[in-house]
């Protein structure tokens, strides 16, 4: 089945209206992202739920109805506390960034004498810059953080697929 370059203008565009909707509402875009993510961890509590019991296996049932109960109760939360919720799912993405900018620092010194290797060494000490700078304007950045780079995300996607063929 070929794919129109009609349709592939279409999505585009979508995409881009949402990314530049994201980049003017981005504290709602981040609310909306984070229920999101609380909706996965409770359909995945269910699904967990619903498989270890039709199992009917002994081995790993406490264990996994344990899991299934907690994937469910994380959702929860996230739905009846959404700011807390944004909170948190930032602290995590900070610390991914530092810890990823720590390791393609690491990379640049065991890489050297490679050629363009200090692109590494400055994209991994930009992305540290960018997770400590963060981490420094919590709880305002948990506010527009996901938001915004939900939006940049949708714009670039959306211009990719204007440009595809």
């Amino acid at each position: 089945m070929r794919i129109k370059k009609a349709e592939f203008r279409i999505t585009g565009i979508i995409f881009i209206i949402g990314g530049i909707l994201s980049l003017l509402f981005p504290f709602f875009s981040s609310v909306g992202f984070e229920l999101f993510i609380a909706s996965i961890f409770i359909i995945s509590g269910i699904i967990h739920l619903v498989l270890s019991i039709r199992a009917k296996r002994p081995e790993g049932f406490i264990y996994s109805i344990i899991f299934g109960i907690l994937y469910a109760l994380t959702g929860v939360l996230l739905f009846l506390f959404p700011i807390k919720g944004l909170i948190i799912i930032t602290v995590f993405l900070t610390a991914m960034f530092i810890l990823s900018g720590i390791f393609k620092t690491i990379f640049w010194i065991i890489l050297q004498d490679r050629r363009n290797i200090l692109l590494a060494l400055i994209n991994g000490l930009f992305v540290i810059l960018l997770g400590v700078t963060i981490m420094a304007f919590l709880p305002l950045s948990a506010y527009y953080l996901i938001g915004i780079l939900a939006g940049i995300e949708l714009l670039i996607t959306g211009t990719a697929f204007l440009m595809a063929r």
